[in-house]
């Protein structure tokens, strides 16, 4: 059986559409997990509504905690021998169970990943190498790519045997690339996966979810995963070093095109300020980094206006 986990806060909009798509699965075998997660709006009801019509639809229903208190409590009550996550506000294709429960099976791996469907069906790839693709692929491998950014961001495009991952939470303290930083943990998790030449899920851009809202001293919690990946490298004795001397360049550029597209926060600017001056030597002296995100770090490290102004400058012209 298959846990499918979808954490639900205030998508009344959108929920139904996410369920339908995977009552509409080829695979039968699965049971749908949703966490409504202290919604205000109506999510709740329509989820309970579901539930009526198909034993196979559990709600579980909690004060607000964030998404990834709302993915632990799923992860908690999943009783599969897989398990996948699903946003609220996403939808996947028909197949996606059935293909990735096959690809998994025929190849004796712990997961398959696939590409998305970004911004009205414009499919994402997952900008892995093409020899890397529809081929078993090391966990080692993946770990590599994933630091340097070259890899899934998210576990929500998997499916992954439960077994390996069962004892792994998402971290409630860091508020934003909390799933790069888990899929981080899942991928050290496995021995190999799969990755899928193929789209199947859906991803929903919202105009003002947590991805699309101005910049905050919550999403520049961020900035822990470095720490935290570190302390799990050092503990794990993991050949990883030299991607980790430049994995704070990787966040410090996300954060400032969410700086460069909203209202400019003076706070959050003297934190990424302060990130680019403390990475400015790695970044400069790197042999693999780009000379474009140099020149990003070192306009960030003088002032982050800088990079706001070549930033809007850029995507005018």
């Amino acid at each position: 059986m298959i846990s499918v986990i979808v954490p639900v806060y205030n998508v009344g909009k959108y929920i139904g559409e996410c369920i339908e798509s995977i009552l509409k699965q080829t695979y039968k075998d699965w049971e749908l997990i949703l966490v409504v997660d202290g919604a205000t709006d109506n999510s709740a009801d329509i989820c309970n509504h579901y539930k009526n019509t198909d034993s196979r639809i559990k709600v579980i229903e909690k004060p607000n905690g964030g998404v990834s208190s709302a993915r632990n409590a799923g992860i908690k009550a999943a009783t599969g021998d897989y398990i996948m996550f699903v946003d609220g506000d996403d939808w996947v294709e028909p197949d996606i169970l059935e293909v990735m429960h096959n690809c998994i099976k025929e190849n004796q791996v712990d997961a398959c990943y696939c590409h998305i469907y970004y911004k009205e069906n414009e499919i994402e790839a997952t900008g892995i190498p093409n020899s890397y693709i529809n081929k078993i692929l090391k966990s080692e491998d993946a770990l590599r790519m994933h630091l340097k950014f070259c890899f899934v961001a998210s576990p929500c495009f998997s499916l992954t045997v439960r077994a390996k991952v069962a004892d792994l939470f998402f971290n409630e303290q860091i508020h934003t690339y909390e799933d790069w930083e888990y899929n981080f943990r899942q991928l050290y998790n496995l021995d190999s996966l799969y990755v899928l030449d193929k789209a199947f899920y859906h991803y929903r851009t919202v105009a003002g979810s947590a991805s699309k809202s101005e910049l905050n001293n919550r999403k520049l919690t961020c900035f822990q995963i470095v720490d935290e990946v570190k302390l799990y490298v050092e503990k794990n004795n993991l050949p990883y070093n030299t991607e980790l001397k430049v994995l704070n360049v990787h966040f410090l550029y996300h954060m400032l095109v969410i700086l460069a597209n909203g209202k400019y926060n003076k706070e959050p600017a003297k934190e990424l300020c302060r990130q680019a001056r403390k990475i400015l030597f790695s970044v400069l002296t790197s042999k693999t980094m780009s000379s474009k995100k140099k020149l990003y770090t070192l306009m960030t490290a003088i002032h982050p206006r800088l990079f706001c102004v070549a930033y809007k400058l850029k995507y005018r012209v």
